[in-house]
C-alpha cells in the first residue's frame, strides 16, 4: 500500500489570545474568492453519496450485473446496487479471521467468467515483518444467491510470498484470461530495497506476474504460462512477466489491447507510470525512475526501461495508477489514460505513441487521498478516495475569477492596516501552545471565519467542519522582519495554499506564483548582526501534500 503518510503534529493544539465579551464579531471583509489560475478543465463530484466506507482500497463491477464490490483495507468486502440512491451495502465477507495478525487487504479481482463459475481473488498480508508467506494471493467461492457471501472455508492459496512494507497486490486478467498481480519489494520507506530483492528474479517481490488460474499444474493450482519471459531462466520464477518495481500499487490492462499501464509508487524523488512489457526491467533499486540510486546491487538481465511519466515530489508523493477512459460522459478523454497522486490529490490525463507522450496535462484537482480506480458497468471511471468517498470526473463548471482574486495581501480583506499587521474585525488571532521548530524563523496566526458561521466539531480533529471561505493565517519573522504570510483558504470542497511574499519596505506582500520562489532576506540576528538568509517559498503542490482536505486544512488548529 502507499507508504507515504503525512506526518500530523498531534501535539499542538489553539489556544485564544483574545476574549469577547458577547457575541463574537463577524468576518465580513473578505475578498479571496475563486483563483489566482485558470481552473483545471475538470473537477469531481460524489456519487453514491448515502454510502460512507472506512478505507477502501479496491472498486470492481460485478460482471453481468448492475452491482459494484468494494473492499477495505480491514479486509471487509461488500456489495451495492450502482445507483446514486443507493443507501446501504451489503457486507460480503469479512477476511480478517484468514491469517494470524491480519494487517491489510490491498486488492481483489473476480474472474472474468464469475457468473458463471463465482470466482473471486484476494490479495492480504499478516505480520508486518518480513514473514516468508505473510503475503497471500488466495481464491474463494461467492455464493449465488444473494444476498452474496463468501465461504471463507472455500479460501486456495495459489501463493504466498514474504510480507512487508509496499506490497503492490493489484490483481487483473487480460483478454485471455490470464490473472496478474503485482508485489511491492516489501521493504519499509528506508533504506532503499532493503532486502535487495527488486533485481533478483529468484523472488516474486518487485514484480508483476501472471499465471493461468484455469488449468492446475502438477503441485500447483495454477500453470505458469509456457510464453512468460523467465520460464526457462535458470533460478527464476517462472511467474514473473515484470520487474524493477519499488511498489506497483495499482495497474491497469487495456481492455481489446492488453497493454499495461503501471503506477510505481517512488521514493524520494520520483513518481512514476511505466508501460510494462513481457520482460521488461523497470529499474528499481538501481534507479528510481531517471535517478540513479544504488551501485552495489546486480541488475538483472533485461535492460532497464525508462517510464513513460515520472513526476517529481514537488508536485506529488504516492503515485495511483488509473484506467483508461472508456465512458460515455465526457467524449474527449476517449482513450485517455487517468491516474493520480494519493498526497496531492491531483489527477492527471495521458495520451502517447509507443514511448512518446503527446499529452499530460494535470485535469483536476481533486483534493481528496486517491486510492484507486474502477469502472461502472457502463464503462464510465471512478476515483475512490481513502477518505471513504466515490467521485466521478465532471467538467468543471466553476468561473475562475482570476482578475479578481487578490494579488497583494492588502486586498485580501484579511488587515485593517496591513503594514501594522493590524487584523479586520472578526480576523481573531490565537497560539500554537507546541509551535513546530522553524530554525531562526518565528510565526504568528490568525484565524477568520465569515461572518457568524461556526467551526463544527467533532471528538477527532479532522472530522471539523469549517464554513466555507475560513480561511487561516501564518506569517513568519525572520527576527522582526516579515518574511511569508501564508494562507489556508477553504473553498468548499478543497483547501487552497497561497503564499504572499513580503517586500523589503515591509509595506505589503505579493502573491506567489503557484511554483514558489527563492529570496535572499536581509534581517537582523537576535545580538543585533545583519544576516542574509536564502528564504524559499514552497510551491502549492508541496503545501497540499500536509494541508490536504483529508488532513483538516490547518493541522496545528
Amino acid at each position: 500500500m502507499h507508504n507515504r503518510l503525512i506526518l500530523i503534529l498531534t501535539f499542538v493544539v489553539v489556544l485564544s489570545s483574545a476574549v469577547w465579551s458577547g457575541e463574537r464579531p463577524g468576518w465580513e471583509t473578505s475578498r479571496i474568492i475563486g483563483s489566482p489560475e485558470a481552473p483545471k478543465p475538470f473537477s469531481v463530484q460524489r456519487v453514491y453519496p448515502k454510502l460512507q466506507f472506512n478505507q477502501p482500497v479496491e472498486l470492481m463491477a460485478v460482471p453481468q450485473s448492475n452491482k459494484m464490490m468494494l473492499l477495505e483495507v480491514t479486509g471487509k468486502l461488500f456489495v451495492f446496487e450502482n445507483d446514486d440512491k443507493c443507501a446501504k451495502a451489503d457486507l460480503v465477507a469479512d477476511f480478517k479471521p484468514l491469517i494470524e495478525k491480519f494487517r491489510r487487504a490491498y486488492g481483489f479481482a473476480l474472474h472474468p467468467d464469475f457468473a458463471n463459475n463465482r470466482q473471486l481473488f484476494l490479495a492480504y498480508a499478516g505480520d508486518p515483518v518480513a514473514r516468508p508467506d505473510g503475503s497471500r494471493l488466495s481464491r474463494f467461492i461467492v455464493s449465488e444467491s444473494e444476498p452474496f457471501r463468501v465461504d471463507l472455508g472455500s479460501e486456495e492459496v495459489l501463493l504466498t510470498w514474504p510480507s512487508g512494507g509496499h506490497n503492490g497486490c493489484a490483481i487483473r486478467f487480460d483478454s485471455k484470461g490470464l490473472l496478474y498481480f503485482s508485489a511491492g519489494d516489501g521493504a519499509k520507506p528506508f533504506p532503499p530495497d532493503e532486502y535487495d530483492v527488486s533485481q533478483d528474479l529468484s523472488d516474486l517481490r518487485s514484480s508483476i506476474c501472471r499465471i493461468d488460474v484455469d488449468h492446475p499444474s502438477k503441485g500447483r493450482s495454477y500453470s505458469i504460462p509456457p510464453e512468460n519471459p523467465f520460464v526457462n531462466v535458470p533460478g527464476a520464477r517462472g511467474e514473473i512477466f515484470a520487474y524493477g518495481f519499488r511498489n506497483p500499487w495499482r495497474f491497469t490492462i487495456v481492455p481489446d489491447t492488453d497493454q499495461i499501464l503501471c503506477g510505481d509508487v517512488g521514493w524520494e524523488l520520483w513518481e512514476m507510470i511505466f508501460d510494462v512489457k513481457s520482460g521488461g526491467n523497470y529499474g528499481w533499486s538501481i534507479f528510481e525512475g531517471p535517478q540513479a540510486i544504488r551501485r552495489d546491487i546486480q541488475q538483472g538481465p533485461t535492460p532497464v526501461e525508462l517510464p513513460l511519466v515520472a513526476y517529481p515530489h514537488s508536485l506529488g508523493q504516492s503515485v495511483t495508477g488509473g484506467q483508461v477512459y472508456r465512458g460515455k460522459k465526457i467524449p474527449e478523454l476517449e482513450g485517455v489514460y487517468l491516474y493520480g497522486d494519493y498526497v496531492t490529490g491531483l489527477l492527471w490525463g495521458l495520451r502517447h505513441e509507443g514511448k512518446q507522450v503527446t499529452w499530460n496535462p494535470v485535469l483536476a484537482e481533486t483534493g481528496i487521498p486517491i486510492i484507486t480506480f474502477a469502472e461502472t458497468p457502463e464503462n464510465e471511471t471512478l476515483v475512490v478516495g481513502y477518505d471513504g468517498g466515490i467521485y466521478e470526473l465532471v467538467r468543471n463548471q466553476v468561473v475562475g475569477l482570476t482578475d479578481e482574486f487578490p494579488r497583494k495581501l492588502s486586498t485580501t480583506g484579511l488587515f485593517r492596516n496591513t503594514q501594522d499587521m493590524v487584523p479586520q474585525t472578526g480576523v481573531r488571532p490565537y497560539d500554537i501552545s507546541s509551535a513546530s521548530w522553524q530554525g531562526e524563523a518565528t510565526s504568528e496566526f490568525l484565524i477568520a471565519v465569515p461572518g457568524q458561521q461556526t467551526i463544527q466539531t467533532a471528538r477527532l480533529q479532522r472530522a471539523w467542519q469549517y464554513p466555507a471561505g475560513t480561511v487561516f493565517v501564518k506569517t513568519i519573522f525572520l527576527g522582526d522582519t516579515r518574511v511569508e504570510t501564508q494562507l489556508l483558504h477553504f473553498d468548499g470542497i478543497n483547501w487552497q495554499p497561497y503564499s504572499y511574499l513580503w517586500n523589503d519596505k515591509q509595506t505589503d506582500a505579493d502573491l506567489v506564483g503557484a511554483d514558489g520562489i527563492e529570496k535572499q532576506i536581509k534581517h537582523e540576528s537576535a545580538d543585533g548582526r545583519v544576516l542574509t538568509t536564502s528564504w524559499k517559498v514552497q510551491n502549492r503542490a508541496q503545501c497540499r501534500s500536509c494541508h490536504g482536505r483529508q488532513n483538516g486544512g490547518a493541522v496545528g488548529f
